[in-house]
């Protein structure tokens, strides 16, 4: 008896070491961060301290008024700001125990914690869509762990960390949806997801159709009846209809403006001096290879004001690790079209691709109006989907197009070829922090 409790217990270790490691990995390479970069070595920091001090000292929503009073500073009052609930909640909690009263520290604990479900989220996926590739499915959270500017944005206030946490849990949530069919448990809280995530960053937004395509796929896959049907869609859109009160709100604060967006625009235009009446069209800004260049740069590590590069090569070895990696997993997924796959992965697939397409989309209609640049951390919500078809294409590259070696010579190549990524992603994190430690040094005072 005692034998088989020791095993037990051994068993058990055993199976959570891995998220032992994955959560101590997370938090050793986010922690030193916070005491190390100042508020304007931080992509916006201070409008998104502006709308977290607000509502930290006051409790409540700025209204129009409050917003206007704000000036430049506030240049965000006017979009959703629940997003910064983890960074009010995080600056009270350790003002309280801790007598911490600074929050533009504080509340940088806030992008931190609410980061770590982004991990779990993405363990899971990769578990299920890579369940017979243990090295696959396990480079997936390592990946995001280690990943650079995330790394970045889990050390500042914004409310980017809220909507990209949101965004996996959302995915996971149709991965197991697709995987095991409709559950009204998981409808709701995908419902409650989507209702919050709407209230954080409308750059996550493309998550909507993912959504609407995943419960189409799990309708037809299950072979669902109408009824039923019917019914998860009412779960949904009733859940996620908690979120309107906030943009009525909204309507009524800034006329014909409930997004906010009009507001925010005319007031960053007007600080900066640029043009009210900007547009380009989409194809202007595809064929723009600025754009494209800021967004590969500035989604794996363009640092400081986006001012601080890493070296270039860098970012081209990052480039080429997407390319082959996007290569590989549409000739994979040309091969396989007609053949079956476990666990519903084809529609999973769909929906991961649907998610990176809509948001790239989503981003050329936010540069074309000027709402939004080619900034990578607005394809963030899109994180695990861009790590998944990298690390599904990279060993699948090498099969088809390596020829004239031997069996074990390949073998050794579909080795080593994905695990020098994860090497290549730690280096990079470790290599970025220790440089830009020798820019700013380590401080637990004002970050500003």
């Amino acid at each position: 008896m005692e034998t088989s409790k020791k095993k037990s217990l051994t068993l058990t270790l055993k199976a959570n070491l891995p998220v032992a490691a994955l959560i101590v990995a997370y938090f050793i390479t986010r922690l030193p961060w916070i005491f190390m970069v100042p508020m304007q070595g931080a992509p916006d920091e201070f409008s998104h301290f502006w709308v977290f001090k607000f509502m930290l000292e006051n409790m409540h929503l700025p209204d129009a008024a409050e917003v206007a009073k704000g000036g430049p500073s506030a240049v965000y009052g006017s979009l959703p700001q629940l997003g910064y609930l983890p960074h009010v909640a995080a600056a009270k909690l350790l003002s309280f125990p801790f007598n911490l009263n600074d929050p533009s520290r504080t509340g940088r604990f806030g992008s931190l914690l609410i980061g770590l479900p982004l991990v779990f989220a993405a363990r899971y996926i990769g578990r299920v869509v890579f369940s017979r590739e243990k090295i696959k499915a396990e480079a997936v959270p390592w990946l995001v762990v280690f990943h650079p500017q995330l790394i970045l944005v889990h050390a500042y206030i914004n409310n980017d960390s809220t909507a990209i946490t949101l965004s996996g849990i959302v995915l996971a949530l149709l991965v197991c949806t697709l995987k095991n069919g409709p559950k009204y448990k998981i409808t709701l809280a995908l419902g409650l997801c989507l209702a919050f995530l709407a209230l954080t960053k409308y750059s996550a937004y493309a998550l909507f159709p993912a959504v609407a395509l995943a419960f189409l796929l799990a309708f037809f896959s299950f072979k669902i009846p109408i009824g039923k049907a019917l019914a998860h869609l009412a779960l949904l859109g009733g859940s996620t209809a908690l979120c309107l009160p906030w943009f009525l709100r909204n309507l009524s604060l800034y006329p014909g403006d409930a997004l906010g967006t009009r507001t925010m625009f005319h007031t960053w235009a007007v600080t900066y001096h640029r043009d009210l009446n900007f547009h380009m069209s989409f194809w202007q800004v595809v064929k723009e290879h600025r754009w494209w260049r800021s967004i590969l740069f500035s989604f794996w590590g363009l640092f400081g004001y986006m001012d601080i590069y890493m070296w270039r090569w860098v970012y081209w070895t990052y480039f080429s690790y997407m390319l082959l990696g996007l290569t590989g997993s549409l000739s994979l997924a040309f091969r396989q079209w007609k053949k079956p796959l476990p666990d519903r992965l084809k529609q999973i697939w769909a929906v991961l691709s649907a998610t990176l397409i809509a948001n790239l989309l989503a981003m050329v209609y936010a540069s074309s109006t000027n709402l939004g640049g080619g900034q990578g951390r607005y394809l963030f919500p899109s994180e695990i989907p861009i790590i998944c078809i990298m690390v599904n294409g990279l060993p699948s590259l090498i099969d088809q197009n390596i020829a004239g070696i031997t069996g074990n010579t390949l073998g050794l190549w579909k080795k080593l070829f994905l695990p020098s990524l994860i090497i290549f992603n730690t280096a990079c994190a470790i290599g970025c922090f220790f440089y830009l430690l020798s820019r700013y040094g380590l401080t637990a005072g004002r970050t500003y």
